[in-house]
């Protein structure tokens, strides 16, 4: 089945200049890079893993296998933890996905083991119990990034409600009167 649409920013090297997709045939390897940019994502606050602080554009990016996978090393400006705070082995398979030629790209078994594996080894952090983060890092990347760039990440968690600490109400509502029913609608 041929399908004649596609998101740049989904799609990998290999078709980034194909123009229509109209005569391509797509395969699952295809499919694995979007799932790959998608993972991504999800772990690093919305960032696309080719979207470099000063470079080229989204699509330029993966055409020329510029990631920030490249340079995964402390945080990058603006954008938050890297690669690096994943762990090896997400990290691992993040260059399996975006490497250029590699025809072997992780399917979504690898990642789902992967994930679990990695959920596994996260801890709360100590100063903000909205972070989350892999313990054998040391500190917080998250607290690290909010410190530097002196913005919050994550919303805050609201205060819990308790409904049963309040009490009853002593106001109650005025009773609805029959004569007003109706009378902002008539003319």
């Amino acid at each position: 089945y041929r399908c004649t649409v596609g998101t740049a920013e989904y799609t990998g090297p290999e078709l980034q200049s194909a123009g229509s997709f109209a005569n391509v045939t797509r395969t699952a390897e295809h499919d694995l890079f979007g799932l790959a940019v998608l993972v991504f994502q999800l772990l690093f606050a919305g960032r696309h893993p080719h979207a470099i602080s000063g470079g080229p554009d989204i699509p330029t990016a993966i055409r020329t296998g510029a990631t920030i996978i490249d340079n995964g090393e402390g945080i990058d400006f603006w954008r938050g933890p890297t690669p690096r705070h994943a762990g090896s082995e997400l990290s691992g398979l993040l260059c399996r996905a975006f490497a250029i030629g590699a025809g072997a790209r992780p399917d979504a078994l690898e990642w789902s083991a992967a994930l679990g594996r990695f959920t596994t080894a996260l801890r709360a952090c100590s100063r903000d119990d909205n972070h989350r983060y892999i313990a054998a890092d040391g500190a917080c990347p998250w607290c690290e990034f909010e410190h530097r760039f002196g913005m919050t990440v994550f919303r805050r968690r609201p205060p819990t409600f308790n409904a049963s600490s309040v009490g009853a109400c002593s106001v109650q509502p005025p009773s609805p009167s029959l004569t007003n029913i109706g009378t902002c609608c008539s003319r």
